[in-house]
């Protein structure tokens, strides 16, 4: 069974994942381009898909500035799990390494998806 708890942080040489209660509200404000209340109800739902194991969504902050980069979603759909990255292109290599190391060797899931968003296009 899944515990999607446990992956409160993941680290790579310059990035940190993190999830978003932990983050500043005003950089993913910032970055998903919404008022406050929406992206308040967007952490919120978040973690409470966390809490259920329904969903992982981390933001991405580089190391050691500490600036918002992006977000990363992982969905354990059936037959194949959902990874999605939003930020900047291109993406660092050390980010999907990670998360590829994460959804085949800890969560041994061999089928995944990889969507990259150049910016977020909605809240779900």
């Amino acid at each position: 069974m899944l515990n999607f708890r446990q992956y409160h942080q993941l680290t790579t040489p310059n990035y940190q994942l993190i999830f978003l209660s932990q983050l500043p509200a005003q950089a993913i404000q910032d970055f998903l381009q919404v008022g406050l209340t929406q992206t308040s109800q967007y952490i919120n739902q978040a973690m409470q898909a966390i809490m259920l194991d329904e969903r992982l969504t981390w933001g991405i902050q580089t190391m050691p500035e500490g600036n918002f980069y992006g977000l990363v979603t992982l969905v354990p759909t059936r037959p194949q799990w959902q990874l999605t990255i939003s930020g900047p292109q291109p993406i660092p290599a050390e980010i999907k390494d990670r998360l590829q190391y994460l959804i085949e060797q800890q969560f041994h899931c061999s089928k995944w998806k990889l969507t990259i968003n150049l910016r977020p296009t909605n809240l779900n």
